[in-house]
């Protein structure tokens, strides 16, 4: 698999309710994902709530990114609608990489 452009996608995102001390999956539709691509960055704004972090994130399927929000705080936090900006490397077909 070759791999192409780097392309900044940004969306709004409804963070659903994570619980405290733990972890939470939540998927958002990303227009012009493609299900072989690579995300490479994710990134939160820096008004997200104290103590929700990003443990992970990655392409889910075609025009979806799934992201692992991490709640450290001795509450459940719904942080609600926030702008996310995802960075991904776009998947050619044919040829093979070194």
């Amino acid at each position: 698999m070759l791999y192409g452009d780097m392309i900044k996608y940004t969306v709004t995102m409804n963070v659903t309710q994570i619980n405290t001390i733990t972890t939470s999956e939540q998927n958002v539709t990303v227009t012009g994902v493609g299900s072989s691509d690579v995300l490479v960055g994710a990134n939160m704004p820096s008004t997200m709530n104290a103590g929700i972090g990003i443990a992970g994130a990655r392409v889910g399927a075609a025009n979806v990114v799934t992201v692992r929000f991490i709640n450290t705080t001795a509450a459940n936090v719904t942080p609600g609608n926030t702008s996310m900006d995802f960075y991904v490397v776009t998947a050619n077909s044919g040829g093979s990489a070194l």
